[in-house]
């Protein structure tokens, strides 16, 4: 049987359905159907597209969704983040001037500023709960201001892997913190992977 073409003269509007088509049809565009009025670009330094899809693959729907990048979250005062190796670190809601951690993928970052604690025993290790109850990846440091009983310095922060606080330390050598009444203040920030 000889092959014969069909003109889309020859062709009654609406008696052609998808499985009539070869796949090498070459369908443009303008002949398919809208679907998605919502047509553009999407995306930006702020946005993320969030789209939807049907069962056959299509995008129904498209708009963009702000990235909530870099917010900090205060973490409610606690009396038992605030602990130490050796004593007691005495911290009060009062001396809370900032706790707060950012969290973006497994990056946290967690800020913390107190002032007026107390502490006895002479500590190594002044230790500050990790926020939400999440436990570090692996070992990061970094250094923070602090006042020991009067005297102002620079100490490291420091979480170690599979650990659930950051510890502050005076110095690498690990002198002990001063003991002290109402008069040991720490100020920093520390970033570190997180599980």
């Amino acid at each position: 049987m000889a092959t014969m073409q069909i003109r889309s003269g020859q062709v009654i509007d609406g008696t052609l359905v998808n499985e009539d088509l070869s796949d090498a049809a070459g369908i443009t565009p303008i002949k398919l159907a809208t679907i998605n009025a919502n047509v553009g670009t999407y995306g930006s330094a702020s946005q993320v597209p969030q789209v939807t899809v049907n069962a056959k693959g299509q995008i129904t729907a498209v708009a963009n969704v702000a990235v909530a990048v870099g917010l900090w979250t205060a973490v409610g005062f606690a009396a038992g983040n605030f602990t130490a190796n050796a004593g007691t670190w005495t911290v009060t809601a009062g001396n809370v001037l900032t706790l707060a951690y950012t969290l973006i993928g497994k990056t946290m970052t967690v800020a913390f500023g107190l002032t007026g604690t107390s502490v006895s025993a002479a500590p190594v290790f002044l230790t500050i709960t990790i926020p939400g109850g999440l436990v570090a990846a692996r070992r990061i440091g970094g250094t923070f201001a602090f006042i020991d009983n009067g005297v102002a310095g620079t100490g490291f922060a420091v979480v170690s892997p599979g650990g659930t606080v950051i510890s502050l330390l005076k110095n690498a050598a690990g002198t002990a913190w001063t003991p002290s009444a109402a008069n040991t203040q720490v100020e920093g920030q520390i970033s570190f992977e997180i599980q």
